[in-house]
């Protein structure tokens, strides 16, 4: 299995690895994101995660904890944000999980809104979810004046 993780972190065989994943850009527009390659069953460990723990929170890390984060810009980075993902991250043992069945060919996505206190720049949300927020930010974040407009929009159907 060829692993997404550089050399010196320790190898383990339920990182993510080539066979199971791929990182492509979307053609929805959104960047690139990871796509599995094979199916997983809800509650299957889609992949065990692993980066450099820091104090610092960027566009490449996770939150682990109260100023605890995870930079992982070699798997993690390319999860996608989903008002109703496929995936669960869970912080404490640095486990992706399926919330649902994940067929293969599917784009991987977590809720950024679920694993965030701040996000490092909130954005409107597109994911066509029937339970789509319209605008994501952190647990501990209130919208931004762009998002109060989007909020707005949203409600007025526009």
């Amino acid at each position: 299995m060829t692993s997404f993780y550089p050399a010196p972190i320790p190898p383990r065989p339920d990182h993510p690895g080539a066979d199971d994943f791929e990182i492509a850009a979307l053609e929805d527009g959104r960047g690139r994101g990871l796509i599995a390659r094979r199916a997983f069953a809800a509650g299957d460990l889609v992949a065990q995660l692993a980066g450099v723990v820091t104090p610092d929170a960027s566009l490449d890390t996770l939150q682990l904890g109260e100023g605890l984060y995870m930079a992982d810009p070699w798997f993690a980075r390319f999860l996608l944000h989903g008002c109703d993902p496929n995936c669960a991250v869970e912080p404490a043992a640095m486990r992706l999980v399926a919330r649902r069945a994940i067929a293969a060919g599917e784009t991987l996505s977590i809720d950024y809104g679920a694993t965030e206190d701040r996000l490092g720049r909130q954005f409107e949300c597109g994911c066509s979810a029937s339970s789509c927020r319209a605008w994501i930010m952190g647990r501990k974040e209130t919208p931004s004046a762009k998002g109060r407009a989007a909020l707005a929009r949203r409600a007025r159907g526009a």
